[in-house]
């Protein structure tokens, strides 16, 4: 049998540490980024869309004026067979005409890109749940894990060897059960234990079997 060299055993604990540390950071970074995220949710899904169905309405509002101006020069400014061009108003209704259209548009691109923002935030949900699962499972149990395997190595180191123990008995998730399966001694139950303390013993201990008692043997002698 191998005889195993253990010359490190504080750094199964320090190990543990800076997973508990990576744990931390990994929670913390994710909490920022979904306050970002839903930072830029609200101004894509909310601030935008509203800017600009305001604007929209304000464009209308415009273009209305701007008709109504033209239309009001064209009456009182007429003389006789004489039409006026009206120049001025008419640049005003274009100007009117062409901010609406531009509002428009862009009530428009920011309902394509809500939509195209929700499908992305749909697709980051999914590893970030498996992130969360991976914090909230795996990493506690494998914090488990290196304390019985320390647990284990430092009975190990002092004398206390622990019998043998398979992998599936090293990672079962057995809170307050110790990595280590105890000796014989360690292992007797309570009620051995008490059994043997109640037998009455002999002031002399047993002879093995096959041993010759020196006394008997005197005495048995011619």
């Amino acid at each position: 049998m191998s005889e195993a060299r253990v010359t490190e055993v504080a750094a199964i604990g320090e190990f543990r540490a800076d997973l508990v540390d990576f744990a931390g950071a990994v929670r913390r970074a994710l909490t920022d980024i979904q306050l970002e995220v839903r930072r830029a949710m609200d101004w894509i899904t909310v601030e935008q869309p509203g800017h600009w169905q305001a604007e929209v309405r304000r464009g209308y509002d415009a273009v209305a004026r701007a008709k109504d101006e033209l239309a009001h020069a064209r009456t009182y400014k007429q003389i006789g067979d004489y039409i006026p061009s009206c120049d001025d108003e008419k640049k005003a209704v274009e100007m009117a005409k062409h901010r609406l259209e531009h509002a428009e548009e862009k009530l428009q691109t920011v309902r394509r890109w809500t939509m195209a923002a929700r499908r992305a935030v749909d697709e980051f949900q999914g590893p970030v749940q498996q992130l969360m699962g991976l914090l909230d499972g795996d990493i506690p149990h494998a914090m488990v894990l290196l304390e019985r395997m320390s647990m284990a190595l430092e009975q190990y180191t002092s004398g206390r060897t622990p019998a043998a123990i398979t992998w599936e008995e090293l990672a079962a998730n057995k809170p307050g059960q110790s990595m280590a399966r105890p000796t014989d001694e360690l292992a007797a139950s309570p009620a051995e234990k008490n059994a043997d303390q109640s037998t009455p013993q002999n002031s002399s201990s047993p002879q093995p079997a096959g041993s010759v008692n020196p006394r008997a043997a005197e005495s048995s002698l011619p």
